[in-house]
Parts: structure tokens; sequence; C-alpha cells
């Protein structure tokens, strides 16, 4: 597929300033720094949730993990590939000091190797501590032991304590999916049901909606009438939804899910506060967690058709990008599928994989190389990024002697080297000159540069 470069950017330098830079002494280079580019996702995320126990000083604190398959690196071993993980989970409380922690260590099999680098697979599993009442750090270390990579993640969290009052509420756990148990226990399993939970807090439009677990424990004899309150705030304050729920509690643990659609909601941070409270609206007991709803492409171009098309500029040929102006906008999700659908490179797979590595480049640039003044991925860093990806190598100056902050950025494979010179010390480095051992400007090709 060929892709015509829209951007041509004129590149001007003195000579005297390229010239410093190409002869640049080695001993002030970083030389292999790439810093930037440790802004990669990792693999893996964690979640918790706290409920009641027979304990009465101390929470189950469930701990959801989810690992995602190309970050793990698998070997054949027979008609299976299989990749062996260890997960170790510390608990901090005040001045970081370990409270509790637990580990463990797992093989992880697939039947075909091209599920072992679907960015879109993974595994979810879960492990349990008792903790009580207090403030604290959730470290977690996932050790891949076929590659010994390491991935770090940490998160703070707050349990209450569930036995204040004879009636009270759990934590909250988000869930992906329902289903009804069977005849082989699972970790998941909760009363009648298995509840699969989604651990990264992050929704988006395949997921459709909104859904959480919680439990009201009720320990009087006597039968109560509640009422339960439901109302999330978006990062600003304002109320996104509300609901309210009348229900007597008539047993010691009420299980309850709840589904709120995702269509309520724009992108963006929220907080799910759940109120169980008397039948005159007297509260009970409160539970609060947040979430985030993904900017997807679906939402761009409904929100923001102006920018969706906008960032098509580095993949879309003129003439397409003109017809995509044209369309009505009740048929623009429909165009921008059909466009996808024209540049998919394996059309009979359910995967666009040009479509899905050209936009986690523009969320990457966006992490990555974003000012004050322009969002990363219009970065001219953000630029070269989108278009040939990763670097090989970054030679990184950012204090040379009577020189402002410069990278060098080489690919190898293409036989090109990308300058860039921070000019007013902002962070923004600009694109001094694309050099391959000739002359130049970015190719017109995005599909072979990995």
């Amino acid at each position: 597929m060929e892709v015509p470069v829209i951007i041509r950017k004129t590149l001007t330098i003195i000579i005297g300033i390229i010239f410093m830079i190409l002869t640049a002494g080695n001993s002030s280079a970083q030389m292999g720094s790439i810093d930037l580019f440790e802004l990669d996702e990792s693999r893996f995320n964690v979640d918790v949730a706290a409920f009641r126990t027979a304990d009465q000083d101390k929470v189950r604190l469930e701990i959801y993990y989810q690992i995602y398959n190309d970050g793990l690196r698998f070997f054949k071993k027979g008609d299976e590939f299989v990749a062996n993980y260890e997960l170790n989970v510390v608990i901090l409380g005040e001045d970081n000091k370990q409270l509790t922690g637990t580990s463990v260590e797992r093989f992880y099999r697939l039947a075909d190797y091209r599920a072992t680098r679907n960015p879109n697979d993974f595994l979810i599993n879960m492990m349990a501590l008792k903790v009580g009442r207090g403030e604290y750090r959730l470290v977690a270390k996932l050790i891949d032991k076929n590659s010994d990579k390491i991935s770090s993640i940490e998160r703070d969290f707050k349990i209450e304590d569930l036995y204040t009052d004879k009636t009270d509420l759990s934590g909250i756990q988000f869930v992906r999916e329902v289903l009804d148990k069977d005849s082989i226990p699972s970790r998941f399993d909760k009363g009648e049901k298995r509840i699969i939970p989604t651990v990264s807090r992050q929704y988006g439009e395949d997921i459709g909606q909104i859904s959480m677990y919680f439990e009201i424990y009720h320990t009087e004899s006597d039968p109560k009438e509640a009422r339960l309150l439901y109302d999330v705030k978006n990062d600003r304050g304002n109320i996104a939804y509300e609901d309210d729920f009348e229900l007597n509690l008539n047993k010691k643990i009420t299980r309850f899910v709840k589904h709120i659609p995702l269509d309520e909601f724009l992108p963006g941070s929220y907080e799910l506060k759940i109120t169980l409270a008397e039948r005159n609206g007297k509260p009970i007991s409160t539970s609060k967690a947040e979430f985030s709803v993904a900017w997807s492409l679906g939402a761009l171009v409904r929100n923001d058709y102006e920018l969706a098309l906008d960032q098509l500029k580095f993949v879309a040929h003129k003439n397409e990008l003109d017809k995509l102006k044209e369309v009505p906008k009740e048929e623009r999700e429909e165009a921008f599928s059909n466009f996808w659908k024209d540049h998919d490179p394996t059309p009979g797979t359910p995967q666009n994989e040009l479509m899905q590595k050209y936009y986690g480049r523009i969320k990457f640039a966006n992490r990555a190389f974003s000012s004050i003044h322009r969002d990363g991925w219009r970065t001219d860093m953000g630029m070269v990024y989108i278009i040939y990806g990763r670097p090989d190598h970054i030679e990184n100056h950012p204090f040379e002697l009577d020189q402002k902050p410069y990278q060098l950025w080489y690919y190898y494979s293409l036989s090109r080297t990308f300058g860039f010179i921070d000019e007013n010390g902002t962070g923004d480095y600009r694109l001094q000159f694309p050099y391959d051992g000739r002359s130049g400007f970015i190719d017109e090709k995005i599909d072979e540069y990995d």
C-alpha cells in the first residue's frame, strides 16, 4: 500500500549546526539512551477489591491480575507454546513498611503461535490476602521466567472497616463477565455466579457497558428496608449518571451486579459512588471506586471529526481524505470503518494490524512527546515515530557545552538517521534533518517500516 506523506516540512538549518551535531564528541553522548521509550505500557494490570470474611479484624483483599500474551515469551514444547511467569505482590503500610505479601509461579499454555503475539489476548487470574483497615500501597512485579524481563506496577488503595455496622457494603469489583458456576470450582465464584473482573478499569466500545459487583452484609435477624444510590461524576465533578434502587435486606449476604450503559459517558476519568441508605435516604455505608472510558476511534469520529481526519494524514491518500471530508454526519462512522477495511493487510482475520499499529503509535506519541503547546502526535518526534516506529538506537545529548539539547535517532535497517534539537529548552525537539547518506524527506510508505 502506497502511503503518501501529506506533510512536506521544509527543513532548514545552518551548516555549522549540522556539523556540530554530526561530530559531537562521544564522551558526552548518552549512547543508547532510550529513556523516551520507557513509557510503553506494562503488559499486565492489577486491581483490588475488599470483602468481608469470618475474621472480624480483617477483610479478604482480592488481587486480580491480567497479563497480555505479547508481554510474555513463549517457547514451543511439543504441540504447545508455553510461557512461565512469576508474580510477586507486596502490601506496604505506613512509612512504606512491608505488612504482607504473596507470590505465585504459573505456566501459561497456548496451542496457536499467533495467539502468543496477539496484543488483545490475555489471561486473568487472582490471588488473595487478609488485611486490616488502613491505607496501603500494592507493589506487583511480573517476572517472565523465559526472558528474565521484570515489569512492575504500584497501586494505592484504602480499606474501610467492614464491621462497623451490622449492615454494611463491601468494596467494588469491576466486572468483565458474569457466568453461571459449573461443576469445577473457580477462584472467581461468588454465590451462584462466576464473576470475571475487568482488571484495567478502562472501558471501551468493545465492552458496551460498565459492570460492577459488590456485596451487602446484614447480620440483624429482622429484614431491613433500604435503598441503593448510584452516582458517577466526571473529573470536573459533574454528575454523569444517577440511579436509585429500593431493596429488602433479609439475608446475611446479598450479592449485586450493576450494569451502566457505556453510551452514557464521554471519554475521560470518573468516580463511582455506591451508597447504601435507609429508606428515608439517610446513608448507612458508602463505597467508591474510579474508572476510565477510553477515547476510542468511534468516539473520536463522533465527537471530533476534524481531529479524526487530521490524524489520518500519515496513512491516507489525499483523495481519500477529500472524500471523507464530504461524508454526511450520520455516515461518518461507517465511512471510517470502510476506510480501514480497505487498508486491512489481512482482511480474513478479526484484527486490522495496520490500524492497531497506527493508532497505537499515535497514543504512544501523545504520552511520550507532548509539550505545553502541542499534542505528541503533532510534534516532529511524534511524526517520525508514527511513520517509522521505535528507533534502533538513540543518541541523547541533553547537556552539551555551548550546544542546545539534541537527539539522533538511528534506523539501521532503513539506513536512516533523524536529528532533533530542543531549540527553546521546552522539551519540544524539532526535526533538523533526515540524513540517509543521500538527502530527502520522510519516505511515503508506513507499512514497510517495521
